[in-house]
């Protein structure tokens, strides 16, 4: 291919069924197709019912394109076998003494059958072995797919058979048309060859397709430092992968470095990243890691420990009770332990610096006097967890920082506005020159940090003139973005970056009131009834708690009604894991899931009670409200709610109920009413 093509996820799911005797001249038209569109030797007609779209013939073969700047490949369909009904609609039949309009010459009714896609003709259950072997699924997997019974079969089936043949399946069962493809993510084929080695699986992935905007953004300013902002779903890290691959190929012989915050992402991008520098010949090293791994293999205290949020807690307390201080006592361990680990450590501060230190994000404000008081009491909890060998997680990254060589041409990092400015201190510091540091970042994300510049950060990072937003959302469907876009609008978060609407259509989100006594079958119905309905396998489903017990309990409860179902945390996340998976709210962070159950938005968990002073409780709700914010981001195709109908949060009261579909349970299992949830009679 001169021109390199675009591929749907479908387009490429339905060439690996293709038969590899016929595969040859399929792939021979696609290629002279993506070399030259208006080639006379193919035989190509537009479509009547999808403008804009190509039919390519290819013996029995239909390929279906669009010829728009780059050739797209949306789906590739056999004629015959593959043939879809169209749903019976009487309204559409000739009223008495009306004749039909006579069809153009080149009409082809059964091609844009084919184009519409849809369940097969016949029933889908049992499924044959000479459909299973024309689809191109192993023989391995037959009996697990030959002994489904029905569809909820199909659903449970990726505990026994890989995630991705199950929906490889799914997604031949029950094909998608092209108005449902335009909207499918895309990925890049520079060659046939590379197409043949994905095909036959020595091509584990492809790199998805870079729009106009995000193209800019990946080779802008390769003389830095510059920063991409984005709202959720833009593309964010794509865009950084590919700046990644930027530096490589401008800067021959240089050392670059992908920084994540996630420790799923950093093994995906490890693998792809390191794959396309080799296939592309490339004189560079990228490795990829995430920001507390470099922390560690930084850091020269191999005998410390870091501590945990309750030893960091209970030595607050434990300094409390020594120094028996009124006004400490008033401002109460949560809060300044805060004020320790997220304004005095996170900046690295000394004492004379904290004094005058505008203290960005908090509310309080604290007179020298009284910031005296907090810095004798920082001392003592510094000293104590010094005598217990304990590091925080910002004193750790100060000393990483301490001991760092500057060693990368280049630092890529991803989510950073969820890192503390000590972290991005220590990054900038593995940074041979400041020139070479690239940021993405959201600050409606960010979980931890705000009220700061880059700039307060780090002089080097005066970001003026040197940011680019991307406003395109490629995750969420339309519903899911308005529910997101009317979130934003909230005072405590930044509509500026919120991204434009999305092209893919789905259900509304929805709100469920779930008793406490009906909640694990409430879940079970939900789980399956979405997984029918948007046909994708149980492990696409994530329900997010806003604890690891709470996630542990959901887990067993779920287990308790045969539904697999699993709990990770952090670095032990396995997205391919073959179950419904429960996890944190914060661990979800830069996650996304078919399905997003949000769990327990309920007064006194999200908001969280926090025993802090009047003056700071509305930034400790603000800070959980960007938490909501996240969780809810992390749906693709499907958002639910999930709250007890005796104490729903404000942040359920503040949904606009138009954009939401209201849930109720039957009458007796305690769920609330629409007027009930809203407040209004």
């Amino acid at each position: 291919m001169q021109r390199h093509a675009i591929f749907t996820t479908t387009a490429l799911r339905e060439l690996q069924a293709v038969p590899a005797r016929e595969l040859d001249a399929l792939l021979g038209d696609i290629d002279l197709l993506a070399r030259d569109p208006r080639s006379g030797r193919l035989d190509l007609r537009p479509l009547r019912k999808y403008p804009g779209f190509h039919r390519l013939k290819v013996g029995r073969w239909r390929v279906f394109c669009r010829l728009d700047g780059y050739v797209e490949i949306h789906a590739v369909r056999r004629r015959s076998e593959d043939t879809y009904d169209l749903p019976f609609n009487p309204r559409t039949l000739p009223t008495p003494g009306e004749l039909p309009a006579a069809p153009p010459a080149d009409w082809d009714e059964e091609d844009e059958q084919l184009a519409a896609g849809g369940p097969p003709r016949e029933g889908n259950f049992p499924l044959r072995p000479e459909q299973l072997e024309s689809w191109g699924v192993p023989r391995l997997y037959f009996p697990q797919f030959l002994g489904c019974a029905g569809e909820d079969d199909l659903l449970h089936l990726d505990s026994v058979v890989p995630s991705e043949w199950v929906m490889h399946v799914i997604g031949m069962l029950y094909r998608p048309g092209l108005d449902q493809t335009q909207s499918e993510a895309q990925y890049v084929v520079h060659s046939r060859e590379e197409l043949e080695a994905y095909l036959s699986g020595r091509l584990s992935d492809l790199l998805l397709r870079l729009d106009p905007e995000q193209v800019r953004a990946s080779e802008w300013r390769l003389e830095g430092p510059a920063l991409v902002r984005g709202g959720p779903g833009t593309g964010k890290t794509v865009v950084a992968l590919y700046r990644a691959l930027a530096y490589a190929q401008h800067r021959p012989g240089s050392r670059v470095l992908f920084a994540t915050y996630t420790t799923t992402l950093a093994h995906y991008a490890e693998q792809l990243l390191s794959r396309l520098v080799e296939e592309r010949g490339l004189d560079a090293e990228v490795e990829v890691s995430w920001v507390d791994r470099l922390v560690r293999q930084n850091l020269k205290a191999p005998s410390w420990k870091i501590a945990g949020d309750a030893e960091l807690l209970e030595a607050v307390r434990t300094v409390l009770a020594e120094l028996r201080d009124p006004f400490l006592q008033g401002l109460g361990p949560r809060y300044l332990r805060d004020e320790f680990h997220d304004v005095i450590q996170a900046w690295d501060l000394g004492r004379e610096e904290y004094l005058g230190f505008p203290r960005h994000g908090r509310q309080l404000p604290l007179y020298p006097e009284e910031r005296e008081k907090v810095w004798v009491a920082y001392d003592r909890w510094r000293g104590l967890l010094d005598r217990r060998r304990l590091l925080s997680w910002n004193r750790a990254r100060a000393a990483a920082r301490a001991s760092a060589q500057p060693a990368y041409d280049a630092v890529i990092v991803d989510e950073a506005q969820d890192l503390p400015p000590v972290a991005l201190r220590f990054l900038l510091r593995l940074a041979k020159d400041p020139r070479g540091f690239y940021l993405t970042a959201d600050a409606n994300q960010s979980l931890y940090q705000q009220g700061f510049s880059f700039k307060a950060v780090d002089q080097a990072l005066d970001m003026r003139g040197r940011s680019l937003l991307l406003r395109r959302n490629y995750r969420s469907t339309r519903p899911i973005h308005a529910a997101l876009a009317a979130l934003a609008r909230h005072p405590s978060l930044e509509s500026e970056d919120l991204p434009e609407p999305a092209h893919r259509d789905g259900p509304k989100p929805l709100l469920v009131g779930i008793d406490q006594g009906t909640e694990a079958g409430t879940l079970r119905e939900l789980v399956y009834r979405l997984c029918r309905q948007l046909r994708v396998p149980l492990s696409g489903v994530g329900i997010l708690c806003p604890s690891e017990a709470r996630a542990r309990e959901v887990v067993a409860a779920l287990n308790r009604l045969d539904v697999p179902a699993a709990w990770s945390k952090g670095e032990a996340l396995e997205l391919d894991q073959p179950a419904v998976k429960a996890l944190t709210l914060h661990s979800a962070k830069g996650l996304e899931f078919p399905v997003v159950i949000v769990l327990d938005v309920n007064q006194g968990t999200l908001p969280r009670q926090a025993a802090v002073p009047a003056e700071e409780a509305e930034a400790y709700e603000a800070r959980d409200r960007r938490l909501f914010y996240v969780a809810c981001s992390r749906a693709m195709r499907a958002l639910v709610v999930a709250y007890d109908p005796r104490r729903p949060s404000p942040f359920v009261r503040e949904l606009p109920p138009e954009l939401w579909e209201q849930h109720d349970e039957p009458a007796g299992h305690g769920s609330a009413s629409q007027s009930e949830r809203s407040g209004r009679p």
